[in-house]
């Protein structure tokens, strides 16, 4: 059954990834404001955080899993219907987001040279082919796809430099997606010790390396999901994950509902004071 894409929108902000089968679905054009290519390159790649595969062959794209695939992310995507995109342009790669509103999640494009739509994942399935209304496999950086997860692909080191910035975050909404499946399998729809969750959550996403430890500042690793066993019970988990030998992001969720992500970003943001500037005058608060 052929799909066609929706139209997408600008959105300011940043993003925030055993089963089988596959599909192939026809997308009506889109806009694409970008030259003619005469010969289609071949390009692969794999998101490290959800262990998906992407390949561009001229108008065909392709997400396969690897033998290590998130089962989250999977869940997430299938029967439902899922953004896809491939772009030119690294930066907007990176900044590209989607936000779910009801069945029609939009898409935002921060580049021009963006082609992509909605098509619909099929229930059951692993893998996702899609035809593109255009050959864009010699200027692409990298392709997306997904919808309150998002996997995204890239084509060079430098895309692949920029995205491993939202690797941490990503791992770790995986990685909570797998400990809340793992609660509402239990009678009492609670978390299990923290040893018994960190153990589920490999199962789930063998694409994670997960350890568990004892307080945050001994969560020592880099590129390691660590389950905090002193601030995990069975109506709390809380998560982290460390990269490059920087402050570590942290996930603070419960059974039901979302999680809360802090990043080191946001913990370097300065608290507001008493004194607020205006017109280059300080006024006390209060």
């Amino acid at each position: 059954m052929a799909s066609t894409f929706a139209s997408g929108r600008l959105l300011p902000a940043r993003p925030l990834a055993a089963l089988a089968g596959s599909v192939s679905s026809t997308l009506a054009a889109f806009a694409l404001i970008t030259p003619a290519v005469a010969q289609a390159d071949v390009k692969t790649a794999v998101s490290p955080p959800t262990g998906l595969q992407a390949t561009l062959n001229g108008t065909q794209v392709n997400f396969a899993p690897t033998a290590e695939t998130s089962s989250t992310f999977l869940r997430s995507v299938q029967g439902r219907r899922v953004a896809v995109a491939c772009v030119a342009g690294v930066k907007a790669l990176s900044e590209l987001v989607i936000t779910s509103q009801g069945d029609e999640p939009p898409l935002g494009f921060f580049d021009v040279s963006t082609v992509g739509g909605f098509v619909d994942w099929p229930a059951g399935a692993s893998s996702l082919s899609v035809t593109l209304p255009r050959d864009v496999s010699a200027t692409a950086d990298g392709c997306a796809v997904g919808r309150d997860l998002l996997a995204t692909f890239g084509f060079s080191a430098e895309a692949n430099q920029l995205l491993a910035e939202e690797t941490p975050a990503l791992s770790l909404r995986l990685a909570y997606g797998a400990a809340k499946a793992t609660a509402r399998a239990r009678k009492n729809e609670s978390f299990p010790a923290a040893d018994k969750l960190a153990a589920a959550i490999a199962k789930s996403e063998p694409q994670l390396k997960v350890a568990v430890a004892g307080q945050v500042r001994k969560a020592r690793r880099n590129g390691v999901v660590y389950v905090i066993a002193s601030e995990t019970n069975k109506q709390a988990v809380k998560l982290t994950y460390r990269r490059g030998g920087g402050l570590p992001t942290v996930l603070d969720g419960r059974p039901r509902g979302h999680a809360n992500v802090q990043t080191p970003e946001d913990r370097d943001m300065p608290v507001p004071g008493g004194d607020v500037v205006r017109g280059g005058a300080g006024q006390r608060l209060g």
